[in-house]
This record gives C-alpha cells, structure tokens and sequence, in this order.
C-alpha cells in the first residue's frame, strides 16, 4: 500500500522560504555582478564571470558541508505496523 504525503505528491507551503532557498537565489548574484564588471571594465567578461563563481561556490561549500540539510528519519515501516 502506498502512502502519499505533502512532499511526495509536490505540495510545499510557498509562504516557508528556508535558508537553502536563499542560498539558490543568491547563487548567480556574484556571476552576474563579475560578468557586468567585465563588460563595464576593462577586465575580461570571462574573467569577471569566473571570478564571480568564486563566491558562488563558496556559498554551494558552506550549504553542503557546513549547514547542510538535516533529513528527517522516518519510522521503519515494521515499526509501525501493529
């Protein structure tokens, strides 16, 4: 028998925004800002871009390995099963 709940069947709360949604907003901030910076100076756009990913993946680091998502163990299924 399968059991649907509110994450399996794609029904989120959209009025909860977590850290990690921030996180993914913020991600192309820096690239965008590096590649402006190249057009607008006369450093390579490409240089600008990537250096821009610098901070991008810092903020990828910091979201895997040091704040990284908690998963919630569910119980085993025989436990729960009466």
């Amino acid at each position: 028998m399968s059991v649907r709940d509110a994450f399996s069947a794609g029904r989120t709360d959209p009025e909860t925004v977590s850290r990690y949604d921030l996180m993914l907003a913020v991600l192309p901030v820096p690239v965008v800002l590096g590649a402006v910076g190249g057009l607008l100076t006369s450093v390579p756009t490409a240089l600008g871009a990537g250096a821009g990913g610098l901070p991008s993946a810092l903020v990828v680091g910091y979201g895997l390995f040091v704040d990284a998502p908690e998963t919630v163990e569910s119980p085993r299924r025989d436990e729960t099963e009466t």
